[in-house]
């Protein structure tokens, strides 16, 4: 995934153009003042971006998963009344 911008400053009124153009429905304009914007690739958060997002965070979550179960669980609760050296963990 290559880095994303934020916007600037001088972007907003292409921007905002762009967001009118668009709630207007005339694609052709908005696609014509997008590419207008400096460095507009990488200021977009469409479909692609967030599909390798959930991806990613998918295979991290599996990763982490596979790391830490099975565990041992010494109790599935927490105690009721703590004392010193008493622990527990619970597996989510």
């Amino acid at each position: 995934m290559a880095d994303k911008q934020n916007i600037t400053a001088q972007d907003a009124t292409l921007v905002a153009q762009y967001q009118m153009a668009m709630l207007a429905g005339d694609i052709q304009r908005a696609n014509a003042i997008l590419v207008t914007i400096p460095n507009y690739a990488q200021k977009i958060i469409n479909a692609d971006f967030l599909n390798g997002l959930i991806d990613d965070i998918g295979n991290l979550q599996k990763t982490i998963r596979e790391a830490y179960n099975p565990s041992i669980t010494v109790s599935p609760f927490a105690p009721t009344t703590p004392q010193i050296n008493d622990y527990w963990w619970e597996v989510i």
